[in-house]
């Protein structure tokens, strides 16, 4: 059975959905979005990114641009995001039908207008829901902590090494980026 977040998060969000989307709207193209994206065979997907080119995890999706997410997330009944950025790229004015929606946002900071919970019909669950829910990956499961780790690890390294890149003249900084923009490609 897989025990990561990103698969209890996708089991999670199906069960409160109640059955099979119609349609799936994935904002964001991380290992998050490519798991939930290799789950959801069978129904029409679409992924939100700014990149040009996307990983063969998408390969039956649909790739839509942020300019179109309102317009595309109307036309989903799950809604899943989790990206870097710093606003809401979903918005309680996106929907104004009675769709039956379940969004689930898994970002830090949230991607998803928190209001979207008052919403008639819309059902908004984050990472503190999932936290509480029972069947969650335990903290204490060796596994998850292993796993868990390594993420830390991971982002503690690619600070470092932005924290090294932005002491250095503007144009090693510069050539360090896109270094790095490379190398994650």
């Amino acid at each position: 059975e897989n025990r990561s977040v990103s698969a209890f998060a996708l089991k999670f969000a199906l069960e409160k959905l109640g059955r099979k989307p119609n349609g799936v709207l994935l904002i964001g193209t991380g290992k998050v979005m490519k798991l939930a994206a290799s789950g959801l065979s069978g129904c029409e997907i679409f992924v939100a990114t700014r990149r040009k080119e996307v990983s063969p995890h998408f390969s039956l999706a649909k790739t839509v641009s942020y300019h179109e997410i309102g317009k595309v997330a109307r036309r989903c009944d799950l809604i899943i995001s989790a990206t870097k950025q710093e606003r809401y790229v979903i918005k309680q004015s996106e929907f104004a039908d009675d769709m039956r929606r379940v969004l689930l946002d898994l970002a830090f900071p949230r991607n998803m207008d928190p209001r979207l919970k008052n919403s008639r019909n819309i059902e908004l669950y984050d990472l503190d829901d999932l936290a509480a829910n029972k069947g969650a990956p335990s903290i204490h499961d060796a596994a998850f902590t292993k796993q868990a780790r390594r993420m830390i690890e991971g982002e503690a390294a690619r600070f470092a090494r932005w924290l090294t890149a932005s002491r250095l003249s503007p144009t090693i900084a510069s050539l360090y980026r896109w270094a790095e923009d490379l190398r994650n490609s």
